[in-house]
């Protein structure tokens, strides 16, 4: 049974990816999205407290398209996010905090 509805509070921030470290193979690396600056549109997703997930990404033209969804929680790391596209995503995340990096691997779901 969970003991605890929530993630830890380090999560519930916006958080981009880090397209320069990859430690392991299926493993990706977000940082705090402040870290980055002004850069090239990346990756980005935000985590609220309140379950909302904004998922950002960027189309061909490198322009951001949001994707606004929620989330659950299920111990003992493990996030799952459905998000509002035409095609009415769900995804798993198995994440890890680590320092100021979140290692997420993305569970396939059928």
């Amino acid at each position: 049974m969970n003991t605890y509805s929530l993630p830890p509070n380090a999560i519930f921030k916006e958080w981009a990816y880090s397209n320069l470290e990859s430690p392991e193979s299926g493993i990706e690396i977000y940082k705090p999205r402040a870290e980055f600056g002004l850069t090239r549109p990346r990756e980005t997703f935000i985590i609220k407290r309140n379950r909302e997930f904004t998922l950002s990404k960027t189309d061909a033209a490198d322009r951001p398209v949001r994707f606004e969804g929620n989330w659950r929680f299920k111990e003992p790391n493990k996030l799952i996010v459905s998000i509002k596209t035409p095609k009415k995503e769900s995804l798993k995340f198995q994440f890890q905090l680590a320092g100021n990096a979140l290692k997420i691997k993305r569970i396939l779901t059928n």
